[in-house]
């Protein structure tokens, strides 16, 4: 249910985009006709009385205004009309959608320019500016046109840059890789695992079989050697059957290991080429809306428009509200940077040198993955390739397959662990943030349980060898 939650709050964020009031189509279009009044009132305004020029041009103005909206309606409908034709066309003729789609663009773009200048083609701006002096409307129309030439050079967008975008693409197309090769890793090992065991259970067997053998020739039972003969054969046959396929599995699962280890080695590249192009993004962002806000104070304190205040004050509301969100953001990236580092270095400590992967030196600013963690717990759990003879004792095997399952179970965790923090991050949410760290620090005990269960344990005595039951009743027949 959360999780349901925390996506559909996710997908909610994604959707609500970031722009200056300024920018809105609503109040650039007035903004733009602001400019064209005091342009025109400005040229016009040459003797004392400005306040009776206005109320003249606004009379003046009245008709054309009129027949500039009815131009406009006139130019929407028929603009209306142009995009359904082409709409008809493109279902009838697919191969020219290209063209097609490019010019319905084109027509949807001139419909959006022409609705919005449509609502404040009848709006009266004279009242606002009917008690300003000629020089004080050239003032105000310089300034208007200096704040758009700085609200459009600042580099706000709705999302982040198409290079950023590719580089999440490709880390998760990455992380999912990920995943398939761990899994594949882990299920070659369980195998190689159990084939290790049944070859140790052969090996105890064989040295038994082959006492009771000569026991049985030494008493004369040459049936019983006999069939003791065909079941080592047996043994013998199987045994190098399974040595074959150990050898194949072997070969298969460090061919993983090394593309895991590469795919690693990509995926830590692009996470770390990601976070620094989003802090270059994020950084480009804050000083453009810092200089813009620089500029919007400046003018606020010699505004004589009202409205053109109201406007930039709602805009330096909204550089403060943006460049709050970019520290908030920093601040708890730069949290979760030091837990991925705790984690490393508990997880540097507990690891060992593996036969099948060699060491990576990883450098302290670098996160590791909860696979990469999982991974080395696993290369640390995993038998020698040398402990297929008898050498290792069976429980030594029992406990090995435990220890990876519970590997394995790990890694699944600190891979919902790692998807669920990534999305308490975006999503901002503490009290997910808090659970998330409870939930790894279980882990953390969990690991520690796992590593005491690791101490190698001083043996109390050989085991007595004991016959077998064949051996037995050799034995009691020559008695």
């Amino acid at each position: 249910m959360i999780q349901r939650r925390l996506e559909d709050l996710e997908k909610e964020r994604g959707s609500l985009n970031f722009q200056l009031p300024s920018r809105q189509p609503a109040l650039s279009g007035l903004l733009g006709h602001l400019g064209a009044v005091l342009r025109r009132a400005a040229q016009r305004a040459g003797g004392d009385d400005s306040q009776a020029q206005l109320r003249v041009e606004a009379k003046t103005s009245e008709p054309t205004t009129q027949d500039n909206l009815r131009v406009s309606v006139t130019r929407r409908d028929w603009l209306l009309q142009e995009k359904q034709q082409l709409q008809k066309e493109i279902e009838a003729l697919q191969a020219r959608m290209s063209v097609l789609e490019a010019k319905e663009q084109q027509l949807r773009q001139e419909i959006d320019e022409q609705e919005q200048l449509l609502p404040w083609q009848g709006c009266d701006l004279s009242p606002l500016l009917g008690g300003l002096t000629p020089r004080e409307l050239q003032e105000v129309h310089d300034t208007l046109q200096d704040t758009l030439a700085s609200a459009s050079r600042v580099p706000l967008r709705a999302e982040p840059p198409e290079a950023i975008r590719s580089l999440q693409e490709g880390i998760k197309s990455l992380n999912l890789s990920l995943k398939e090769i761990t899994a594949k890793v882990c299920m070659s090992e369980r195998l190689c695992s159990t084939l290790r065991k049944k070859l140790n259970d052969i090996e105890i067997q064989m040295p038994a079989l082959l006492e009771a053998k000569m026991l049985a020739i030494a008493g004369n039972h040459f049936c019983t050697a006999k069939e003791l003969t065909e079941e080592i054969r047996s043994l013998t046959s199987e045994r190098e059957g399974l040595e074959g396929l150990l050898q194949k599995l072997s070969v298969l699962s460090s061919r993983n290991v090394k593309k895991l280890g590469s795919v690693e080695e990509d995926y830590n590249r692009l996470r770390r080429e990601l976070d620094h192009g989003r802090t270059a993004y994020e950084t480009s962002m804050k000083e453009s809306a810092t200089k813009y806000m620089e500029v919007l104070e400046d003018k606020l304190c010699s505004c004589k428009c009202p409205l053109l205040g109201k406007v930039w004050e709602a805009d330096l509301e909204a550089c403060r509200l943006l460049i709050q969100s970019l520290q908030l953001q920093e601040a708890r990236g730069s949290l979760s940077a030091d837990d991925a580092r705790q984690m490393d270095d508990f997880g540097g400590g507990t690891c060992t040198t593996s036969l099948a992967t060699p060491n990576r030196v990883h450098s302290e600013d670098e996160r590791k993955t909860p696979l990469q963690a999982c991974e080395e717990w696993k290369v640390h759990l995993t038998p020698s390739p040398h402990c297929a003879g008898g050498e290792q004792k069976e429980d030594s095997y029992i406990l090995s397959a435990e220890l990876g399952e519970k590997c394995e179970a790990i890694g699944k965790k600190l891979l919902y662990l790692d998807d669920q923090l990534h999305t308490a991050i975006h999503s901002h949410d503490e009290d997910l943030i808090q659970s998330l760290k409870r939930e790894l620090q279980m882990v953390k005990e969990t690991l520690q349980a796992m590593i005491l269960q690791l101490q190698p344990a001083k043996e109390a005595g050989e085991r007595e060898p004991t016959a077998s039951c064949v051996t037995a009743g050799i034995q009691e027949s020559q008695a």
